[in-house]
Parts: C-alpha cells; structure tokens; sequence
C-alpha cells in the first residue's frame, strides 16, 4: 500500500487534484453535512461513514423527496458510489434493514456491491437502547437520542460488546445468550423486555446484513491504490466529541478528523484535505453549554425560519448566533482546510446579521473556544453587520456570479477571523442548492495566506 498510495499523492499533487476528503461537523452537528456529502458525491467513488450510529440524522431533497438516513452513509443515494460503514461506527442491525427496505421502497437499489460494513463495527442491540432510556429517565439525562449508543460504545470499551462479524457467526441459542449476559450486566429490569424476542428480531437482521459484512479496510486500501476518490463522512459535529467537545455534554466517539483514521484504518498522511461544515448561524440539540444562545423568541424565529427540528427525535433544537470563536477551535483540532457554509438563505429573512466575534471570561479575551473554558460564564461579544435579504434572495442560488455585497462582507469577515476560506454556500435543502465559490477537489486555494486572486476574481 504505502509505496503505491505515496506515488498516487504525488501525483494527485502534480496534477493538482484532491481525491481523499474528509468532511465534519463544525459545530454541535446538524450543520447540514448529509446535503454536502451528497452533493460532493457526484464527482467521487466512495463515500465512507466512520463514526457515530443511528443518533445521526442527515437529510437529503431530491426529485420532490426528502431521505433521512441514520446509519447508512449518504453515498447509497447515488448510483455508482461504494458506501462504506467503518469499523468505528455502532450498528443496530434491525434499524440498519428497515433503512435499506426504506430507501428500497423508493426505488434504490442498496446492494452488497454497493454497500459494505466492517465486521469490527459494534452491534447495538434492544438492550442498549433500554440502558439509554433508563440512564436518560433515572438520572439527569444529558439529553441524547435514546438510540442507545452511548450504552453500547460502553460496552465496547468494557470489552463486553459483541462486533457485527461475531453477531453473524453465533447460532440462535448463542445470541440468545449473548443477549441475556447483556442484559443481565446492565441495569434494564428483566421485564422490560423479551431476550427471545429480541434475539429472534436481531438473528434475522444478522442474516440480512452478512452478504453486506467485509474487510472494509481492505477494501479502502484498494480503492486507494487505484486512485479512487474517498469521501470521509462525519455525524455529530467537533463540540460533541467525546475528547474534545463540551464533555459530558457529548456523543461517544470521536468526531473530529483524526476519528477517521481510527475508525476506519486509514493512515492519517492519506487524508488530503478537511472540510468543516458550518451552518450560517448555531445550533444544539440537548443539554450543555451554548455560549451564543438566543432568547426564545429570537430561537423561534429562527427555528421556524431553519425548521431546526430534529432529524432523529424531532425535538425543536436550541438555537444561537454564528460562533467564530467555536469555529476557530474547530479549525484547529480539525485541522480544516476550508468551511462549507450552509443555510445561508435563513439569513436572508434579518436586516441585521448578528455574529459572535470573541468571548470575555475572567478579565481576558478569547477568540478560540478553547478548554477548559466555563463556557457557562462566558460572555459572547458581538459584531453585527448590515444583511442582504433586500438586496438578492440567495434561496435556491446556485451560481456565484451575483452573490449579494454583503453576503460577500459576511463571509469575508468569517474567514479574516478563522484564517481559512469559505469555499461553498448552502442555500436551500435541495441537493442542487450549492454555490461552489472553489473546487473542492482542487488543491490551490485553500489557504487563505498563499491564495493570490483578488476577491473579485473569486467571486
């Protein structure tokens, strides 16, 4: 692998094309990565899920449709793309067929050709999810999915959690014994729920999925030696991450860039470049800290303009102003090369764009959400600039050619702050509703210190 995939760097470089791509959340998720992913698709080979499990939610409109996937990646939306599962990831195999019959009844084909999941990924079962309702209903809930993937990243840490690869491997009677020793480790009353149920639904599943079940890094490896091109696709987003986020208040994996080497296997020197996907204002979904949260009637405005309602749960979700100084540590623990701005034609509704710029804390300045902040005592300073709803409506724009002035001030202001460019605007949830102001597969560009055109050129 390393020789051949070293040749193909270089010559990817040469020819001044990008062709493996990492793409996460910026913020506290529901940044609108499944709409990117699926846009940036149409030009890729592959599309590789590396983390989280069915508490992601991403949406994606085409043909008058709206898909919501949940485990699957957003490569299995179209035709000829190889979606990947990673090993990092937790499945629920019962939830994993009812979305392919799912995306089955509307005419897709999700095929063992075009889908594959890693063996090392995590199987999910009843009684994690019946842990994760209890710990959210018993205890000062942190206010998560309830999907059950913090019990069974848990699990996996304990070293107690079976892979998908064993789950296939295990007769009727032995899941079924699998299952009970599951339940009686946790705290999940007996009575709660039927182990042979549970293990006659799950077996059947298991049986489903195992034409699905291979080395998915091998297959990587392969994909990379042929110089196929790779999309990396994140769920959550940076301030969620179980390392680096706003702990306890998180997810329970990693989901800033380096969880896709471990997730999947891939060396950290192939991943070419990051993208940070940023919605044009913040939300959050769930308890924690939310330094630039909005009073309430702002929020509803906000959310009924954004409809920032849950993918997963439905729950109406916290809304607040653009974080620059959140942005910033995600550009650095990300490593980003660039931020894709999404629901741009939210803003198109205020006269006013309100931005929060820096924090005051205990007598000092931040510009970086930096830990260990209280970000509970933080004190957001913001700049407001004029908008541009009365100027141009970018709902639905697609071309750069007549972005409004102070859309071009807006983004001009977030980049001078973050020190990376904006090099594609979301404004609307149609999979064509994507204005590319760079190539996201082409290496020059992407630093705003070595960038030479003019902004006029740009845009």
């Amino acid at each position: 692998m390393g020789r051949k995939t070293e040749e193909n760097r270089i010559n990817n470089f040469i020819r001044g094309k990008i062709m493996i791509v990492g793409i996460v959340g910026a913020q506290f998720g529901d940044e609108g990565k499944g709409s990117v992913v699926d846009y940036y698709s149409k030009n890729t080979n592959v599309v590789v899920r590396f983390q989280g499990g069915g508490n992601a939610g991403h949406t994606v409109k085409f043909d008058n449709i709206k898909y919501v996937l949940h485990n699957l990646p957003c490569g299995v939306l179209r035709e000829n793309v190889l979606s990947v599962i990673g090993a990092g990831c937790t499945l629920n195999p019962v939830e994993v067929q009812n979305e392919i019959d799912y995306l089955t009844r509307f005419g897709l084909e999700i095929s063992p050709e075009k889908l594959i999941i890693s063996p090392r990924a995590t199987l999910l079962t009843e009684v994690h999810k019946e842990q994760d309702k209890l710990l959210e209903t018993t205890t000062e809930g942190l206010g998560t999915t309830r999907k059950g993937i913090g019990p069974s990243y848990g699990d996996k840490i304990l070293r107690r959690a079976l892979t998908l690869g064993t789950g296939i491997e295990l007769s009727f009677e032995e899941l079924e014994a699998a299952i009970s020793k599951q339940l009686t480790e946790s705290k999940v009353s007996p009575e709660a729920i039927s182990t042979k149920d549970i293990t006659a639904e799950l077996f059947a599943a298991l049986k489903f999925l195992s034409p699905y079940v291979k080395d998915t890094g091998q297959v990587l490896t392969e994909k990379m030696i042929n110089n196929n091109s790779i999309i990396f696709e994140g769920a959550q987003g940076t301030f969620l991450d179980i390392n680096h986020g706003t702990y306890p208040f998180v997810t329970s994996s990693s989901t800033v860039a380096g969880g896709i080497c471990t997730s999947t296997g891939i060396p950290p020197i192939y991943i070419e470049t990051v993208i940070g996907v940023v919605k044009a204002y913040s939300t959050r979904v769930g308890r924690g800290p939310f330094p630039t949260e909005m009073d309430n009637k702002t929020q509803e405005i906000y959310r009924d303009l954004g409809q920032e309602y849950g993918a997963t749960t439905g729950r109406p979700r916290r809304c607040g102003y653009l974080d620059l100084p959140a942005i910033q540590y995600a550009v650095r623990v990300n490593g980003l090369d660039g931020i894709i701005l999404t629901k741009v034609d939210i803003l198109d509704s205020f006269n006013e764009i309100t931005i929060c710029t820096s924090y005051d804390y205990d007598s000092d300045t931040f510009t970086e959400h930096g830990i260990p902040l209280d970000l509970d005592k933080v004190k957001p300073s913001y700049e407001t600039i004029e908008g541009w709803g009365n100027e141009f409506k970018t709902a639905g724009m697609t071309e750069k050619a007549n972005l409004p002035v102070n859309l071009k001030k807006f983004i001009k202001l977030i980049e001078d702050h973050i020190q990376v460019p904006v090099i594609a605007l979301s404004t609307g949830p149609n999979r064509e509703d994507i204005v590319e102001l760079t190539n996201l597969f082409d290496y020059s560009l992407f630093s705003l210190k070595e960038r030479k055109e003019t902004e006029e050129m740009r845009f």
